[in-house]
């Protein structure tokens, strides 16, 4: 059976491949403090994938999330889930 691509592996080959439309993608990630504890990020706002964190921009700030509050990558156009967290909260 082959190995389950890792959430940051998914990411990076999204950010980092030409032929892909980053406006198509979503990532969903845990953020305790909004209803259902989980909030949609546009790919258009990662900036970067280093050691275990993601960076993003929201609000002309720089913030930054563990990947392993990652759960969810969609693309929004196709509704295709291209990678899921085996246990969400």
């Amino acid at each position: 059976m082959a190995r389950k691509p890792k959430s940051r592996e998914v990411i990076e080959k999204l950010l980092w491949d030409r032929r892909v439309r980053r406006e198509d993608y979503l990532l969903y990630y845990v953020h305790r403090g909004v209803e259902g504890e989980r909030k949609g990020l546009p790919l258009t706002k990662v900036l970067n994938v280093r050691g275990s964190w993601l960076s993003f921009l929201e609000d002309g700030e720089e913030k930054r999330i563990p990947l392993h509050r990652v759960v969810e990558i969609v693309n929004v156009r196709s509704g295709e889930k291209l990678w899921a967290k085996t246990s969400q909260p």
